[in-house]
C-alpha cells in the first residue's frame, strides 16, 4: 500500500537496496522481504505479470512490510492509473526519454490539483472505507514516482526530466542506456561512466533521489560511492541463476 517510508529514509541520506521481481512469484517476495531487502520492484514491464498478479505480489510485500514499488509497463495515464488504484506504493516508469513524457508520469500519478488521476475507491483508498480528502492528501503526498533515464535522449534531457515537478526519483537503467550509446551490456565503459555522471550531477541538483541498476556488488558499492541512494540489485532470475551456476560448478568441479 502507500508508504512513505522510502521518502523518509531517504531523506535521512540512507542508501536503500532491494531487488527486480520478475518470476511473478509471491513466495519470492516474501523471502525478499524476510531476507531484509529495504524495497522490492515488481516488474511488470518485463516481468509477465499485469495488474491482476501485480496485487497478489503487493499483498505478498505488505505481509512482511516490505516497501513496493510497481515498474509499469509504460508512462500512458490509463497505465499508470491501474497499477496505482490497486495499491502500488510507488511507480517506476520505464523509457522516460523527454520532460513531457516526466511531466505525464508525475500528473497520472496524482490527482488535482497536483495531476490529472482519475479518481475511484479502489484498494488504495482502503475500498471506499477511506474518506475521498484523506484518500487524495495521502496519495499527493505519499505516492512515489520514479522515471526511468535510459537513453542517450534522455540523458540529453536530463536537466529537464530531473527538474520536473512531481518527480520523486530518477534512475538510471544501465543496459538500455548502453544499448542506446551502441555498447550493449559495457556498463563499466568509460562513455558510460561519463553519462552517468552526468546524470546524477543533474539529479541531485534538482534534489531528487538518484537511482540505478547494479547487477554486482562491485558496482553497486561503486554507484553509493558516486552518491546513489536508490540501488536496485539483480532480480529474483538473475540471483537464482548465478546461485545455480555457482553450485554447479562446484559440485561438478
Amino acid at each position: 500500500m502507500l508508504s512513505d517510508t522510502l521518502s523518509q529514509r531517504f531523506k535521512k541520506g540512507e542508501v536503500l537496496y532491494g531487488p527486480f521481481a520478475e518470476l511473478d512469484n509471491c513466495d519470492v517476495v516474501e523471502m525478499f522481504g524476510v531476507a531484509g531487502f529495504d524495497f522490492v520492484i515488481i516488474d511488470c514491464e518485463h516481468g509477465p505479470g499485469g495488474p491482476r498478479r501485480a496485487l497478489d505480489l503487493l499483498r505478498a510485500a505488505d505481509s512482511r512490510n516490505l516497501p513496493s514499488i510497481t515498474r509499469v509497463p509504460n508512462a500512458l495515464p490509463s497505465t499508470i492509473l491501474k497499477f496505482l488504484d490497486i495499491g502500488s506504493g510507488g511507480i517506476m516508469v520505464p523509457l522516460v526519454h523527454t520532460p513531457a513524457l516526466a511531466k505525464q508520469a508525475a500528473e497520472a500519478a496524482r490527482y488535482c490539483p497536483r495531476g490529472k488521476r482519475g479518481f475511484a475507491t479502489m484498494r488504495a483508498a482502503d475500498w471506499g472505507f477511506l474518506d475521498v480528502p484523506s484518500h487524495v492528501a495521502r496519495t499527493n503526498s505519499r505516492v512515489f514516482v520514479m522515471v526511468q533515464a535510459e537513453s542517450v535522449e534522455s540523458i540529453d534531457n536530463i536537466d529537464a526530466i530531473a527538474g520536473t515537478d512531481g518527480i520523486d526519483s530518477v534512475f538510471i537503467g544501465t543496459f538500455d542506456l548502453s544499448q542506446s550509446m551502441g555498447i550493449p551490456g559495457q556498463v563499466n565503459d568509460p562513455r558510460m561512466a561519463a553519462a552517468i555522471d552526468k546524470a546524477l550531477a543533474a539529479i541531485r541538483k534538482a534534489g531528487k533521489v538518484a537511482g540505478i541498476y547494479a547487477g554486482t556488488v562491485e558496482n553497486a558499492k561503486r554507484y553509493v560511492a558516486l552518491g546513489f541512494q536508490f540501488i536496485a540489485y539483480a532480480s529474483d532470475v538473475g540471483l537464482m541463476v548465478n546461485a545455480a551456476r555457482e553450485t554447479v560448478k562446484a559440485l561438478k568441479g
